[in-house]
């Protein structure tokens, strides 16, 4: 079976929640405090054992910034934590374009960082818990 690839990928359903810095602002210039809830997809490729290129997409269903949507890419390391590799650490760096929704992203130009952490369930299921930190360098 030469045809089968040696690489692994997943798609997933992504649920996110932004907590905007209190410097945040909406495009007319108003504070922007309330919780922004996205929902999306991400797909994710291994590039060896452990880099993986990871793409995301997600709108908001929540916060008053209807209309607010993202698209990411980026670059991750899974670093294994146990010997029976259930257990991972998943430092990542996106960036792509976001905005809409009166959300004050600037020319749209986003980046984030982020540290998941991977608990598999079985070899083909698994439960990842991630926080990081969002910026608009040319917005608000």
């Amino acid at each position: 079976m030469s045809n089968l690839s040696l690489h692994r990928s997943h798609l997933a359903a992504r649920v996110r929640a932004y907590y905007p810095s209190s410097e945040s602002k909406t495009t007319s210039g108003e504070s922007f405090d309330d919780l922004l809830g996205l929902v999306g997809v991400d797909y994710t490729y291994f590039l060896d054992e452990n880099w993986f290129a990871t793409f995301e997409t997600a709108g908001a269903v929540s916060g008053g910034v209807g209309g607010y949507a993202e698209l990411l890419a980026g670059l991750g390391y899974r670093f294994p934590l146990t010997n029976d590799d259930r257990l991972a650490l998943l430092p990542a760096l996106t960036i792509g374009g976001a905005g809409g929704g009166a959300v004050e992203t600037g020319g749209g130009f986003v980046a984030r960082a982020n540290l998941g952490l991977e608990y598999r369930l079985s070899p083909d299921l698994s439960m990842i818990m991630d926080s990081g930190y969002l910026s608009a360098p040319d917005g608000n």
